[in-house]
Parts: structure tokens; C-alpha cells; sequence
């Protein structure tokens, strides 16, 4: 989803909170996803610093009062409108990416971090606990580690979705650390796990895919490049690391 198009999906929603009859609370569904969504955009672009985050910021719910009326919500819709004219620099939308995943999943997790070491990320781009060289470093403390990751970097999350994730404690607190900090999300499903089997605090209608899907892999890769500014590999070079990957996997 691109800059604008969140912005008119952040505008829809302030048109149904006018709409709504009567006070919003702080325990409006529709206020909580439309505050959950706003941090999540204001992280992304990092826009903390400019005037129309803070005009917006005086209506949050996080205020002493506890009701939002239509004309504040209004005053919010033209702050975003604003923010449409606001110059976003040209710099990365995350700046790691979180390969949330069970260790007992190697087989898949090691060749796919192997698939983005090709697209350009490192040790500084990439957090994957069980590959050498791109988890926990020596001498931390894990809990205090991976809590910093959640709240000092802005990450791309990616669940790597089997029955061994839904088995794995750690891989539901970090699920469940993903919806509570409103960090960006992908599910990735191994082949041998189906789209039905998904629960938890993952949203059902956001889109993941099979990892043996060669055409969601490239939109993905596209993602990636976008998201952290990396170098556009020639087709046939994507497509032969692509196919590798495929091959082991499969």
C-alpha cells in the first residue's frame, strides 16, 4: 500500500467515526483501529516531527478526556489532507526485517534467509535467531534483546507459518508482540500448512501465501526492495536465486 493510499484509507475511517451517532470512546472499535493504524503509518514514514502528527496528536485518545466529538475528528481529517502534501524522504520504510519463525523449521528458515542474503540484506537489515550470524548476539540477554527489537526498530515482521510456529511458545509471544506494538506483518505459510489451519492475534484477511509460491515470492522481493531501499536485481538473476530456493524448499 502506498503513502497516499494509507492516508485515504486513514481518511475513510475518520468518515465513519463522524458518521457515528452519539460520543466515541477510547473503547470504540472503529477509534481503536483507526489509532492502531495512525501509529503504525506515523512509524513508518517517520513523520513524529512534522506539524500536522501533532495537530493530529491533540485528538488521540490518549489524552486526559475520553471522548473524540465529529469535530475533532474532522480537525483530524484535515491534518491528514495535509499530510498528502508532505514530502516523504527517500529512505527506508523499515529498518530490519523480524524472521519470526520455530527453530524446528530450519529446513525452510535457513534457504529463505539464504533468498534475502541475494537481495541485499546483512546482519543490520536481518534478525533470524536460528541461522549463524544473524541472531542473538553473545554475551545478551535474550529477553532484553528481543524486547529492543520490537520497540527501537521499526520491523518488518515475518511469521513463518506451521504447526511447529503454533506449537512454539516464542513464536506466540512474538506474534503476540507484533498486534500489541502495531508492527508491520507477513505470514508466510510452510508447504505442509494450510491458510485454515492460522489463528491467534494475526488479522485472517490480511493476505499471506504458501512459500512455494514463485509469483508471491517475487511481490514480495518487490516489497523488501521498496521497504529498505535495496538495489533491483535483473530478472534473470531474481529468477535463478528464486528457483534455487524453490528447489531446496521443495
Amino acid at each position: 500500500m502506498s503513502y497516499i493510499s494509507e492516508i485515504n484509507e486513514l481518511l475513510q475511517i475518520c468518515a465513519e467515526l463522524i458518521a457515528t451517532s452519539g460520543s466515541i470512546t477510547m473503547n470504540t472499535p472503529l477509534y481503536i483501529d483507526f489509532d492502531q493504524k495512525m501509529a503504525s503509518f506515523i512509524n513508518r514514514y517517520h513523520l513524529e516531527e512534522t506539524q500536522q502528527y501533532h495537530e493530529i496528536s491533540k485528538y488521540r485518545l490518549t489524552r486526559s478526556g475520553q471522548y473524540l466529538s465529529s469535530g475533532e475528528a474532522r480537525a483530524i481529517i484535515q491534518a491528514l489532507m495535509a499530510l498528502k502534501k508532505v514530502r516523504i524522504p527517500n529512505r527506508s520504510r523499515f529498518d530490519r526485517v523480524f524472521i519470526s519463525h520455530s527453530s524446528n523449521d530450519i529446513e525452510y528458515v535457513k534457504p529463505f534467509v539464504e533468498l534475502l542474503e541475494f537481495l541485499g540484506l546483512n546482519r543490520q537489515t536481518m534478525f533470524c535467531s536460528s541461522v549463524d550470524g544473524y541472531g542473538i548476539p553473545i554475551g545478551r540477554n535474550i529477553y532484553e534483546y528481543l524486547k529492543a527489537e520490537f520497540t527501537d526498530k521499526n520491523i518488518l515482521v515475518v511469521m513463518i507459518m506451521s504447526d511447529n510456529y503454533y506449537s512454539s511458545e516464542p513464536c506466540l509471544n512474538e506474534m503476540g508482540a507484533t498486534w500489541v506494538m502495531s508492527k508491520e506483518y507477513l505470514t508466510i505459510l510452510t508447504g505442509d500448512f494450510d491458510f485454515k489451519q492460522m489463528k491467534g492475534s494475526i488479522d485472517p484477511q490480511k493476505i499471506g501465501f504458501k512459500i512455494t509460491d514463485a509469483a508471491r515470492l517475487d511481490e514480495f522481493k518487490d516489497k523488501l526492495i521498496e521497504g529498505l531501499n535495496l538495489e533491483t536485481p535483473s530478472d534473470d538473476n531474481w529468477a535463478a536465486a528464486r528457483d534455487k530456493f524453490l528447489a531446496k524448499i521443495n
